[in-house]
């Protein structure tokens, strides 16, 4: 009798045990994925409204060149500003009265002694130039500039990001900007991935190409081939929701990627209301996140890093570029 107790006491125990091994098991679980949360620490802000040097009227990108200067392209202005990163101005370079004659610059990357590359936005046009400003090369070729969205750099690299109605190419060259390689050419759904918008190129060669409105990140080895695909929080555009401003609204849209000094992949995304940013691991897993802010408060555009999570925000609204700290909690 003593025994059918102690085997009937081992059965009502036994759910009970594995249950909290459960329990503990998920909460671990839970608490390893659970993405770090980041925080900014101001540092400094410089800019303003204006034509004058250091001065902006549309800011569209910013990056840093190998020599740790600042680049801040205009697109109403058709320029690229170059700053020290304590925000002294240096110098301009094209602007719509220059001998090339920008239309308007909607993206840049610098090079590792100093070259900078600029989309001419309306003109179809790459435009290379030396770290002194004097230009190197202007390509206008509708094969490998058409439908040009953005840029992205590694080393000596340029990739160009172009869109087309059925996909999305990216090509590689070199800061000489005369030839490029088609690296991907790779037909996409218009309402799953939506307009390949942003690009970012992280050491190890991958490419990661992200859709404007889908929350989505295609990512490619060093050689152009798929590898996956990530997700990014947020709300995707539904089908049927193009012609739908109201519905718009609520759509998450990946604005901007940038990688740090270590590797790490970040992400900008915003809707009308806020604005987010992840930091991604090498397996696409969101593993820190910045607490949202709100769209008016910073309205962050672009952004770009250099050593010791020092972050460069192009803004928006306030047409400032607004220098962080980024602090793991």
């Amino acid at each position: 009798m003593a025994s059918l107790k102690g085997k009937q006491l081992l059965i009502i125990l036994l759910p009970s045990v594995l249950t909290v091994f459960l329990v503990a098991g998920w909460w671990i679980s839970t608490q390893l994925s659970k993405p770090d949360k980041l925080d900014l620490q101001f540092v400094r802000q410089f800019g303003g409204t204006g034509h004058g040097p250091g001065e902006f009227l549309e800011v569209s990108d910013i990056a840093l060149d190998g020599l740790g200067r600042v680049l801040v392209s205009d697109l109403t202005r058709a320029d690229v500003q170059v700053f020290e990163q304590n925000g002294l101005h240096l110098m301009t370079v094209g602007g719509r009265d220059s001998d090339e004659a920008l239309s308007g610059c909607n993206a840049v990357v610098g090079g590792p002694n100093g070259e900078i590359a600029v989309q001419d936005s309306f003109s179809g046009r790459l435009l290379v130039y030396d770290a002194d400003g004097g230009l190197v090369s202007s390509l206008k070729d509708k094969d490998v500039t058409g439908g040009l969205q953005d840029l992205a750099a590694l080393d000596d690299q340029i990739y160009l990001l172009s869109f087309r109605r059925d996909g999305l190419i990216v090509r590689r060259g070199d800061f000489s900007g005369e030839s490029f390689q088609e690296l991907i050419n790779l037909k996409t759904d218009p309402v799953k991935f939506g307009i390949a918008r942003s690009m970012a190129v992280t050491p190890d060669g991958r490419i990661h190409v992200a859709g404007w409105m889908s929350c989505r990140i295609y990512v490619f080895n060093s050689s152009g081939e798929f590898i996956r695909e990530t997700v990014i929080p947020g709300r995707p555009v539904k089908e049927g929701e193009f012609d739908d401003a109201r519905k718009l609204r609520g759509v998450t849209h990946i604005v901007s990627m940038a990688v740090d000094s270590v590797g790490s992949l970040y992400v900008l995304t915003r809707n009308s209301k806020r604005a987010y940013i992840y930091r991604l691991d090498s397996t696409g897993r969101v593993e820190a996140i910045l607490d949202p802010f709100e769209a008016g408060e910073i309205d962050p555009l672009a952004m770009a890093f250099k050593d010791g999570g020092v972050c460069f925000f192009a803004l928006e609204r306030v047409l400032n570029v607004d220098v962080f700290k980024l602090i793991s909690e």
